[in-house]
């Protein structure tokens, strides 16, 4: 008889504990019915605060060139790379983390989808997506033709789409979207800026002391002349020592190859790169038209 007595008051006793536990949990969930009380004057306060804060900083921290950029045909309000995203970051004391999918294409191609989301002391200040696939014509094609290698680029790919998901996020969290647009592959994606076509002229022809014709006009590459263009192949200059030698996507130039002292060519200007050459100039032998950019910045 004790033990059952035992038994019965150890049963209850478990019962009350589990009403207990559920009684708890129901108030850890449940959710306010009101919302917070918000001094309004003091947030205005601190939007006046960040707004100077990034005022400073575009004055005296962020480089043209290096953490945003005005890119020829893509509008004047400068995109912010990602020098100046995690400039940004760095300023407002935020910390980030991505989550990237990957949905795998027809033919080897794939779709990158990631989500970017900035913390302030460990509550969440913003969350935004960005994309990139190797069904965009930049990775598709190579000399226009379809893009054989299509793996090599799933890195690029990768990269490219968790930038565009932290960028965003960064301009929406700091309130920076007055100032710098999204990247310049978006800018372009949206025609802001369009694909320049060849132009072809015909080939320099050796003359006697006939009178001068009127040729072809030929692209003006002299003096302070620059272009933005993205690098397909860097190579050392096998006939003029320290220089490096560019393959070039098509331009409104029609510059295809073009050189760089090596000494004073940045260590980041690498295949890939979105570069702007200026201070151009051009020189002419054996009838074929050699470029020589003086100075040399990676854009992105």
């Amino acid at each position: 008889m004790e033990n059952l007595e035992g038994e019965k008051n150890f049963t209850q006793a478990l019962e009350r504990s589990r009403k207990e536990i559920e009684e708890m949990e129901a108030v850890a969930v449940r959710k306010p019915t009101t919302a917070p009380a918000v001094n309004y004057r003091q947030e205005i306060s601190k939007i006046k605060e960040q707004k100077e804060a990034m005022d400073d900083m575009l004055k005296s921290v962020l480089k043209e060139g290096v953490h945003f950029g005005v890119v020829p045909g893509c509008g004047e309000r400068p995109a912010l790379l990602k020098p100046g995203t995690e400039m940004l970051i760095k300023l407002f004391k935020l910390t980030f983390d991505i989550d990237t999918e990957v949905v795998n294409l027809e033919n080897g191609h794939r779709e990158y989808n990631s989500k970017a989301r900035l913390y302030y002391f460990g509550e969440k200040v913003g969350q935004a997506s960005g994309s990139c696939a190797t069904m965009e014509k930049k990775y598709r094609y190579r000399y226009s033709k379809e893009n054989e290698n299509i793996a090599d680029t799933y890195n690029t790919c990768r990269k490219m789409a968790e930038k565009r998901a932290l960028t965003a996020v960064t301009l929406i969290a700091t309130g920076a979207s007055d100032k710098f647009t999204q990247d310049i592959e978006d800018m372009e994606s949206e025609g802001k800026a369009e694909t320049p076509k060849t132009v072809q002229t015909a080939p320099a022809t050796a003359t006697t002391v006939e009178p001068k014709k009127e040729q072809p006009k030929a692209p003006a590459t002299q003096g302070n002349t620059e272009i933005v263009v993205k690098i397909i192949k860097k190579q050392d200059n096998k006939f003029i020592p320290k220089h490096f030698n560019y393959l070039v996507e098509e331009n409104e130039l029609a510059i295809r190859y073009i050189d760089t002292d090596r000494e004073t060519t940045p260590e980041n200007v690498a295949e890939g790169a979105l570069v702007k050459f200026s201070d151009i100039k051009t020189t002419i032998s054996n009838s074929k038209k050699y470029y020589f950019a003086g100075k040399v910045e990676v854009v992105f």
